[in-house]
């Protein structure tokens, strides 16, 4: 029997892939194409996962998986795997784009222009955490509404970047994206942070920092890496397409995980605050 899930997926990108073209800028109508279709199967798995039935069916999915408050390996992994993400968008802006940069004949005043752009918003975490603090969607959790915004906000920047399809000449253009794209990662580790403080007791938060550190180091070296030869063998637009597919998976994760029990997954469905949150 057919899942239409998976049929859902396949007319929508046969739609995309009939619909979606500029004349004269094929590249950009393929990161166009390749995008919605990366949101669509989120979209999906998303429905699937929380047991929507807007496809045809209910499903039994992963809606009940432990909250992040129960669970110490779950607290672990989310750590590890949100840093490990946010390594990407590191390695890519401070480190496989300066090397490119001068791998082409930039000059070093202009690569520490580019360098400073991309670092001014991690100085401004300050500001991020003193809103964080104040404003919340507490049914959602403390932290949680804040991680998936950052989340869809870092994704929105990395397709913007991906489309506008900057050159090595266009290093004022490459500033502005590098200030949006980590503008948006410095707000998501200031909502990680304030997530570790409120759920980690203080008899695991020697082995949090652990996954921590680990999972940022290992994401900037795999990062890195990555872009460094996507950049080289496909170019920089594939390389902000596979950073934002990695936040897409991410941003999966987040959705379908409460920070306490009986919380909303999304602004939209049954739950509501606990009362540890209500405490603090």
């Amino acid at each position: 029997m057919n899942r239409p899930g998976r049929a859902t997926v396949r007319n929508v990108s046969a739609v995309i892939k009939n619909a979606v073209y500029w004349p004269g800028q094929r590249h950009r109508s393929l990161i166009c194409h390749n995008a919605v279709l990366a949101l669509t199967r989120t979209q999906c798995l998303c429905a699937v996962l929380l047991k929507d039935d807007r496809y045809g069916r209910k499903r039994v999915g992963l809606s009940k998986l432990p909250a992040l408050s129960e669970s110490m390996l779950l607290r672990f992994a989310a750590l590890f795997v949100l840093h490990f993400v946010q390594g990407f968008p590191y390695g890519l802006f401070f480190y496989a784009i300066p090397t490119w940069l001068a791998a082409n004949g930039v000059s070093a005043g202009l690569i520490g222009g580019f360098v400073s752009a991309a670092t001014l918003p991690w100085i401004l975490k300050f500001f991020a955490g003193f809103i964080m603090d104040r404003v919340s969607f507490l049914a959602m959790g403390k932290r949680r509404a804040w991680l998936i915004s950052s989340q869809i906000l870092l994704a929105i920047t990395l397709l913007i970047s991906a489309w506008s399809a900057p050159g090595v000449s266009d290093i004022l253009v490459l500033s502005v994206l590098a200030f949006s794209v980590n503008f948006a990662a410095a707000f998501q580790d200031a909502a990680i942070s304030g997530l570790a403080v409120d759920l980690v007791p203080k008899e695991e938060r020697a082995r949090a920092n652990g996954f921590v550190l680990a999972g940022e180091g290992i994401g900037t070296a795999i990062g890195t890496i990555l872009s460094a030869i996507v950049i080289a063998r496909v170019g920089l637009s594939a390389a902000f397409l596979i950073m934002m597919t990695f936040i897409l998976v991410t941003l999966t994760f987040l959705i379908l995980t409460r920070e306490r029990p009986g919380e909303r997954l999304l602004p939209w469905t049954p739950g509501a605050a606990s009362a540890q949150t209500l405490a603090h």
